[in-house]
């Protein structure tokens, strides 16, 4: 093997990987502490850390939305992806960190990819990169 090759697998047995639930319950947060819980349709506790699903956008829910549609589209959304959560984490790829110190990740479940299965049911719009958020009123 080359130095180079040894150095990325060094690397990447250096680097911290999130912790891996094989199932488990994400109930949607309520207040008070959050260890494991769904935010939103984006956003979630998992092992006392908060994580944002990376380059996707899920409406709003609670006092963040701004009609009606928004607010019920975002259930939805959070339900889904408490599901897939649920269904077992095969793995969590970091991507550093929000304006608001989430860990932004990728995230693959044992039901799949949970940012594409979002976009695909329309409960999330991609987002990133010079990407505008559109309204979901």
């Amino acid at each position: 093997m080359s130095k180079i090759t040894l150095s990325i697998i060094s690397l990447a047995l250096l680097a911290p990987a999130p912790a891996l639930a094989q199932s488990g319950s994400f109930p949607l947060c309520s207040y008070g502490k959050r260890s494991q819980c769904v935010v939103d349709g984006d956003t979630f506790w998992h092992g006392g850390e908060k994580y944002r699903l990376k380059d996707i956008d899920a409406p709003e829910i609670a006092g963040g939305a701004k009609c009606q549609h928004e607010y019920q589209t975002g259930v939805a959304a959070a339900y889904k992806l408490q599901a897939m959560l649920e269904s077992g984490i095969v793995s969590m790829t970091p991507f550093g960190q929000d304006r608001y110190k989430r860990k932004l990740v990728a995230v693959l479940t044992n039901q799949g990819d949970i940012s594409k299965a979002l976009i695909d049911a329309k409960l999330a719009q991609p987002y990133g990169r010079g990407a505008s958020r559109a309204s979901w009123c």
